[in-house]
């Protein structure tokens, strides 16, 4: 039974409502999305945290470099794909757009990843680390993660992709769901908050 706070998330174009984190390995977008996946059902919005492809590999021991980004991103993008319009929100901490990071730099594959990612009426949030870095179940070290975390917001800031800034922690956890029900019309009921 839904709660009477609900109010369905899907817009007038049937599109699924996609919410992006965005940073490099180890920032915290894992946690910022599970966080968020938690609230937005306890809030009785139906959501699904697709997870990362990559991250698949890398504990599977197959993520070798160089990555095979397309691959990469078909098996991302089918993890949204199979999704959109049968929930409210889809919670991704590896956004379609990150393919164009971490891939070689290709017009075409550029193109089609903007293509797809265009598809989705996406709340985007660049995660700013405020945790420790922890290397185990990825390839990058924390030097290279930190030129992720640039070239990613420079990507958000070179195509003109509206994000908001939040930390990687409870707090910002709090503020992006803030930003979400707002979005959703939703009336907030729940926050996480720190013993």
């Amino acid at each position: 039974m839904r709660s009477k706070n609900y109010r369905p998330a899907l817009n007038k174009t049937g599109k699924t409502i996609c919410i992006n984190f965005f940073a490099g390995a180890g920032a915290g977008k894992s946690t910022m999305a599970t966080f968020i996946q938690a609230l937005l059902k306890s809030h009785g919005i139906t959501s699904e945290y697709t997870g990362e492809y990559a991250k698949d590999l890398a504990w599977e021991q197959r993520l070798g470099l160089p990555r095979n980004q397309i691959k990469i991103f078909a098996n991302q993008h089918h993890r949204q794909f199979r999704l959109n319009g049968q929930v409210d929100c889809i919670i991704s901490d590896s956004p379609l757009l990150l393919s164009s990071v971490y891939g070689e730099r290709d017009e075409l594959m550029d193109a089609i990843v903007m293509k797809e990612f265009n598809k989705y009426d996406n709340i985007n949030f660049y995660v700013m680390r405020k945790k420790k870095y922890i290397q185990r179940g990825r390839k990058e070290t924390k030097a290279q993660s930190l030129k992720i975390d640039e070239k990613t917001r420079d990507l958000l800031d070179d195509k003109q992709i509206p994000y908001t800034t939040v930390e990687g922690n409870i707090y910002g956890a709090n503020f992006a769901l803030e930003i979400i029900l707002k979005r959703l019309k939703v009336k907030q009921l729940y926050k996480i908050s720190k013993i």
